[in-house]
């Protein structure tokens, strides 16, 4: 993988990026929602592409409100030739609208009400309700403000077969995302040592897609009754 993509920032989060790159298949629809530079992008890209010219290729759809982690992202997605991905200059978020967002000094941010940059929302059921093919994937990582975007997502997730990888940031992150992907039936795994949680809403689908592969980790496994 490294010997054929171009990427200026490196490999970081190796776990999570192992993880989510094992996950996917040819054919997936991914998620990138918190695209940043488009390391994640550039790993979903490679393992959803389609394995022969009889299937289907598969799509990324990247998500970044920052003009600055866009411009990398742009670039990241050109070099490399992505052609089944679709950049998103917007923040998810609960609801579409609009919302100021806070930039820290990495290029990372969050929304926030403190924030000095002012950029468009949407929700995730909002645009899979037709502007974007519905995910089979989704990897949410926006600095705290998870439980918020899993909000917005409650149509999609209850029509649709989706596996989300979710990062969590602080206590509090943590048992909002977990209570919610519990309200909504999904079988899940929560990684402390990862900062993650992996749920899919179809709980039967999470053995096959994770546990055989990542019984490693102290993960405590949860399933909807």
């Amino acid at each position: 993988m490294a010997t054929r993509t171009r990427f200026l920032r490196g490999v970081y989060e190796p776990e999570q990026a192992e993880l989510t790159s094992r996950l996917l298949g040819s054919g997936d629809v991914f998620w990138d929602i918190g695209a940043h530079f488009g390391y994640y992008t550039l790993l979903a890209s490679r393992a959803v592409a389609s394995a022969s010219r009889n299937e289907r290729p598969g799509m990324v759809c990247s998500f970044e409100p920052v003009p600055a982690n866009q411009w990398f992202l742009e670039r990241h997605v050109r070099w490399n030739r992505l052609n089944h991905t679709r950049i998103m200059r917007c923040a998810v978020a609960g609801r579409d609208g609009e919302a100021t967002f806070q930039r820290s000094g990495t290029g990372s941010g969050r929304l926030s009400n403190e924030g000095e940059l002012t950029v468009p929302t949407r929700s995730i059921d909002s645009l899979a309700a037709g502007e974007l093919p519905p995910p089979t994937c989704m990897k949410i990582d926006v600095e705290g403000a998870e439980a918020e975007v899993l909000l917005g997502a409650k149509q999609t997730l209850a029509q649709h077969s989706v596996l989300l990888i979710v990062a969590l940031h602080g206590p509090q992150a943590t048992s909002d995302c977990l209570e919610i992907v519990s309200d909504y039936k999904c079988g899940f795994v929560h990684l402390p040592s990862r900062a993650l949680i992996i749920a899919h809403t179809d709980p039967a689908q999470l053995p096959r897609l994770l546990v055989e592969r990542y019984l490693g980790d102290n993960a405590t496994m949860a399933r909807a009754s």
